[in-house]
């Protein structure tokens, strides 16, 4: 599959604001072409109803085959949920889970199913602790839900189903917390206002978890359709979105569903804009909705598809797209304030505003721009092991992205300088 990722260097010779005709296009066709997975025997891997994306050849091959690209980075996700169709990696975003004076103390999956706690210094990189070790007797297999960090508590829900808690100085596990749900879990999990989080499962379950004791509780939802991006908690409520093209909303203390309405295809995270939630979806929109309702309150059309979860930051909504495309956007309207395109990449990584900048990844380059203006700032490509999927951690020190591989690094925002700090053994 990687084969397919060609001439991933970025052009900076093009200009910035490409008509919508020289644009690789990967929409979602009108007469959709399914996609067939192999079936599970719970048949989460039904066929893929979005439809096949186009590719443009000829002068722009090259840039049509990358629009081929994006689509097998998104089966392989769906096929992984499979069971053993395509081995699951996972990309968690870094965690901190602590640290005094100039050390602080990261999470990362330093290999699929394996998490390594380093502390991070001026004076270099160091393990802490890897769990699960040579005698634990724990298979997560790969891990795409981003940890939380609760007291003295690593929370972590593993793309097996295994949810269990770690205690964040040792990396051991606590003893009685947690367990398994049916189903493999890639949505990170949602905290609520309460003692409590929710787990949602690939085939639509959504577990309430008691973060005191770890029991969970049996889902009151069966397969409401295939959740992969997190939800949000707002208030009294939670909220999901499917791939399956629906939003809903649940009592955040019973886990009770309140309402549902038909969405946009959903893989990214919900974000919650006070009373509203934000979300890009998978037929190249941008969509904010009442949380009190589903009511649809702004929809705005980009060039390409949503993936990675889009960032508000004061009144303003910015988004990147699978062009690698990025947007600011009216919080309260969606209208457009600017939009710049970088490299063309998939971007899954949220955007994160460090340094005064607004800072995203199309897997291999780090970009920087403007956030007032969209005007780029610096441009500084990865040249090591692995892809830029995970959404990165800002810290004081600078911007730590993980890549799909383990490897950790540091970018620089005011200057785009790179420093790798970490590669497994």
């Amino acid at each position: 599959m990687d084969a397919l990722h060609v001439d991933t260097s970025p052009s900076h010779d093009r200009p910035s604001h490409l008509p919508s005709h020289d644009r690789p296009s990967h929409r979602i066709p009108t007469t959709t072409e399914p996609l067939d997975l192999p079936r599970a025997p719970e048949d989460r891997c039904r066929p893929f109803a979005l439809g096949r994306p186009r590719a443009r050849l000829g002068v722009r091959g090259i840039r049509g085959v990358r629009g081929l690209a994006t689509m097998v980075g998104l089966v392989a996700v769906l096929a992984a949920a499979c069971g053993d169709v395509v081995p699951a990696r996972g990309w968690p975003s870094p965690v901190e889970t602590g640290g005094t004076g100039d050390e602080r103390l990261v999470v990362i999956q330093s290999a699929p199913g394996k998490l390594t706690q380093l502390a991070i210094t001026p004076a270099g990189v160091a393990e802490r602790w890897t769990f699960p070790g040579p005698d634990d007797d724990q298979a997560l297999r790969a891990i795409y839900a981003t940890p939380i960090v609760r007291g003295s508590n690593i929370v972590v829900a593993g793309f097996s189903g295994d949810v269990l808690a770690l205690d964040a100085a040792s990396g051991r596990p606590v003893v009685g917390w947690g367990g398994k749900v049916g189903g493999q879990i890639i949505a990170d999990p949602v905290l609520t206002s309460g003692n409590q989080m929710f787990v949602a499962t690939d085939h639509g379950a959504i577990h309430p978890v008691d973060l005191s004791s770890g029991t969970i509780f049996p889902s009151k939802l069966e397969a409401e359709g295939r959740v992969y991006g997190q939800g949000a908690a707002v208030r009294d409520s939670v909220y999901y979105g499917t791939l399956d093209k629906h939003l809903f909303a649940l009592d955040a203390t019973s886990g009770a569903k309140r309402w549902e309405v038909d969405a946009g295809p959903l893989l990214s995270n919900l974000v919650a804009l006070d009373d509203a939630l934000v979300v890009g979806t998978l037929d190249s929109r941008v969509r904010a909705y009442n949380a009190s309702d589903g009511a649809e309150r702004w929809s705005f059309s980009g060039a390409e598809w949503f993936w990675a979860a889009p960032l508000v930051a004061g009144n303003v909504v910015y988004a990147v797209d699978l062009d690698g495309r990025a947007y600011a956007l009216e919080a309260a309207t969606g209208a457009e304030r600017w939009s710049n395109v970088a490299e063309r990449g998939n971007v899954r990584a949220a955007p994160v505003i460090a340094g005064g900048s607004l800072i995203f990844t199309p897997e291999t380059t780090v970009y920087a721009l403007d956030p007032a203006t969209g005007t780029e700032v610096w441009a500084s490509r990865f040249t090591g092991s692995g892809k830029l999927l995970a959404s990165p951690l800002v810290l004081e020190s600078g911007v730590l992205f993980v890549t799909d591989t383990g490897t950790l690094i540091r970018v620089q925002p005011a200057s785009g300088a790179i420093e790798t700090l970490y590669t497994p053994k």
